[in-house]
Formats: C-alpha cells, sequence, structure tokens
C-alpha cells in the first residue's frame, strides 16, 4: 500500500495518521467539510470517523472503486444495508476493534463456546469516559459469539480499553483479558487489514479473513 486515505480527525484517526509516516505511506485526511473532488487516487480508505458520514464515505468509496476499511462504530440498520450494498462494488472490511489480539480471540470465541455451550458466560468492558456508544461495538461484537453473555460497561477517564469474557459454572470459570495499553494498536491493526484487501474482489470481507 503506497497512499490511503484517513476519513475521520477524532483519537483513532490522528492515531493512524502517525502510523502511516512512520512505514512511510503517503495519506490524504477527510474531515466534515473535506471537498473529496480534490482527492488524490488511493489504495485503500480507512475510516475512523462517525456513523453519520457512512453515506458520504461509500458513495466516494464507490465511485473511485476504492477498497474499504471501517473501524468506525454505531451504524443503524439502514447504514448497515448501505454498507452490505456497496460491498457488491468494492471490497470492504468492517470491524468494531482492529487490534490484532481481539481478532484473535473473535477467531477462537467459537470453538470455545462449543466446547463450553453448557457455561454461564458475561463480558464486561471498559474505556474512556468521552466513548460514545454503550456497550462498545467490540462487547456487541464479541456476543455475538456467546450464548446469552451477560454484558457490563464502565466509562473511566484516560483508559483505552479493556474487555474480559467469562465462562463460568459451579465448579471453575476462565476469563479471557484484553487490555489495550495504547491506539496506536488500533491503527496498526487497521493498516494491516488495508494492506491485505486492496487486491480483493468485492465482498463484504470478515475480519478474520484478512489476518
Amino acid at each position: 500500500m503506497k497512499n490511503c486515505i484517513v476519513w475521520g480527525n477524532g483519537r483513532i484517526a490522528k492515531s493512524l495518521k502517525k502510523s502511516l509516516i512512520q512505514e512511510k505511506i503517503k495519506y490524504s485526511t477527510v474531515c466534515i467539510n473535506t471537498n473529496t473532488t480534490k482527492l488524490s487516487k488511493a489504495d485503500c480508505i480507512i475510516d475512523f470517523s462517525n456513523a453519520n458520514a457512512t453515506k458520504k464515505l461509500l458513495s466516494y468509496a464507490t465511485t473511485t472503486l476504492t477498497p474499504l476499511v471501517i473501524g468506525t462504530t454505531g451504524q443503524n440498520a439502514e447504514q448497515m444495508q448501505m454498507i452490505y450494498l456497496a460491498s457488491q462494488t468494492i471490497p470492504i472490511c468492517i470491524c468494531s476493534n482492529f487490534t490484532y489480539g481481539i481478532i484473535c480471540i473473535r477467531k477462537i470465541l467459537p470453538e470455545m463456546t462449543k466446547l463450553l455451550n453448557e457455561f454461564d458466560t458475561a463480558i464486561s468492558e471498559i474505556h474512556q469516559i468521552n466513548k460514545k456508544d454503550a456497550p462498545s461495538g467490540t462487547a456487541k461484537m464479541l456476543a455475538n459469539y456467546l450464548i446469552n453473555p451477560q454484558i457490563t460497561f464502565l466509562r473511566l477517564a484516560n483508559h483505552s480499553g479493556e474487555h474480559k469474557i467469562y465462562f463460568s459454572d459451579k465448579y471453575q470459570s476462565i476469563e479471557i483479558t484484553h487490555t489495550t495499553y495504547n491506539i496506536d494498536a488500533y491503527a496498526e491493526g487497521a493498516i494491516k487489514i488495508a494492506k491485505n484487501i486492496i487486491d480483493r474482489q468485492p465482498k463484504l470481507y470478515d475480519v478474520c479473513e484478512l489476518i
């Protein structure tokens, strides 16, 4: 990947731009009022913006036939349908958490749930106090691979993110903990996925297909 469009200018988008510089990948930034007609062609778009930007994002990506990696969370059903339709034209990967550790947990979780199908399950998550969605998109994603999990969350100052998954019966318990110490983990994970999607055929890809 030689060049990239960073869609958004929040905390993770800023971390993403820092990581791109370190990898010597050229980038352009799209914010709310950016005139996208003046953007140069890119190998991929990485989106860490806001769900409200979905329509503009997909319009640009499909018009320019640019592969798309979406790290934004909070899309409603209509916006998710728009993403699915766009994936018939361009390759898209949408994931609420691109850290390599969470992707690996995601990959093994279905098998654990199958083996521990009689255990009670729960998820707890902690994020920084300004995070808008609660429970987090990652907690919701992980919950899809568990059997009726309880979900709890906390919002604390200056916390990069932690997720815990619990399996428990009356004799024993298992805990899986993933803690993010720096938001650069999200950015670097998204770049890895972007590098692996740029030559793919149009489709909505599961992140586990691209690691």
